[in-house]
């Protein structure tokens, strides 16, 4: 990303239209899946922020070990509330994700799990699930499900090599 602003912006043209090619590059990176970062899907539900990160985007599937899955909510309300992750379901292609129920239903976790006070952030990352949701090579997208909201989707792309 650095070097495509720096590429832009050494061109000899006005902000407006440095800006216009940066934004249109940015575009077509996004949504072609070559980029390798971090993606944020997030939607805020009453007072709380619920987010999943994933990183990186485009792996191997030799690489799929480096593959991160975070979860977090922030809680924008005036008390302390539970954020209800438990309750988060991932979809993989449409289809339930059995390794993610069972690592978010389980394992020990802090009181702010459950009892968020209020301007605080709750999260926990997985980087274990890489090779269970991606059995093969392909394009996989993930949606969050938390209650009644459905967070935007992901797109992850495992190549063969």
């Amino acid at each position: 990303m650095n070097v495509l602003l720096k590429t832009i912006f050494s061109m000899k043209v006005s902000a407006n239209i440095a800006f216009s090619v940066f934004l249109l590059a940015y575009t077509m990176v996004m949504f072609t899946g070559c980029a390798k970062y971090q993606t944020v899907s997030k939607v805020k539900k009453k007072d709380m922020l619920i987010e999943l990160n994933a990183s990186p985007l485009n792996l191997s599937l030799l690489e799929r070990d480096q593959f991160k899955v975070t979860i977090s909510a922030t809680n924008h309300g005036a008390s302390i509330a539970d954020p209800e992750l438990h309750l988060a379901e991932l979809y993989v292609n449409d289809i339930p994700s059995k390794p993610w129920s069972l690592a978010i239903g389980n394992g020990k976790r802090e009181a702010k799990w459950t009892a968020l006070p209020s301007g605080e952030t709750i999260s926990m990352t997985w980087a274990t699930l890489g090779e269970a949701l991606f059995p093969e090579p392909g394009e996989y997208i993930l949606i969050l499900k938390h209650k009644s909201t459905t967070l935007p989707p992901i797109k992850v792309q495992i190549l063969t090599k």
